[in-house]
């Protein structure tokens, strides 16, 4: 007999239609979560997934051209995000969605954080804009333990803060004396402020007051 050498295909056509499929169904069940592709997919029967699919190609396209980056980012970073912390915290059972979006809250923060300081000097490198877009869909997208956020967290945040952590904690209980004294005088000097300004205001209006009954 002679054999089959030929080499099979890693992966066959039907298990790309099906893992296309489960990502379709996927999409449209994270989708329906945002009111306004609910109801559009109600009214007009368009999917949730392909309502998706248009706007993030929309949104790649401006990103591409560099016309609205920034709203963009924040957008992308955000919209999608906020309907999952909003339904995480509606659940009571589930503790672990809690963790995953604070997860991802913190570690958009601190992606914040660096943008605003050296993102001007990024923008130089070509595509960067896209490349920002890939990478805050890459934090949120939930992939179990390969979600972005929770490996940026597990290989660079933890490891950092691990090592900075213990400084941080010896210094606030060095200086949590100080930093209470330091917030009690300035209430007591901003109450000092306010009254001293009332005093003076009332001291005008008394003052104009009697210059009035002064000419009547």
């Amino acid at each position: 007999m002679v054999e089959d050498h030929s080499e099979k295909p890693l992966i066959t056509s039907e298990q790309l239609r099906r893992q296309g499929q489960r990502a379709c169904e996927w999409l449209d069940e994270e989708m329906s979560v945002i009111p306004v592709f609910g109801k559009i997919q109600k009214v007009t029967g368009i999917s949730a997934s392909l309502q998706a699919f248009i706007c993030i190609n929309i949104l790649v396209w401006k990103a591409i051209t560099g016309d609205l980056a920034k709203e963009i980012a924040i957008l992308v970073g955000t919209a999608y995000p906020f309907f999952k912390s909003i339904s995480a915290l509606q659940t009571d059972t589930n503790v672990e969605d809690d963790k995953t979006w604070l997860t991802y809250w913190m570690c958009y923060g601190c992606f914040t954080v660096a943008d605003m300081h050296v993102g001007w000097i990024l923008q130089i490198i070509p595509f960067y804009y896209m490349l920002k877009l890939m990478l805050l869909i890459w934090l949120q997208l939930p992939l179990g333990p390969f979600m972005g956020a929770k490996i940026i967290y597990n290989w660079i945040l933890h490891p950092i803060f691990r090592c900075i952590g213990p400084t941080i904690k010896r210094f606030q209980e060095r200086h949590a004396d100080d930093m209470y004294k330091l917030n009690w005088d300035m209430k007591a000097n901003l109450d000092d402020l306010k009254k001293t300004a009332m005093e003076a205001g009332t001291q005008v209006f008394v003052e104009a007051a009697m210059e009035k009954m002064v000419e009547d």
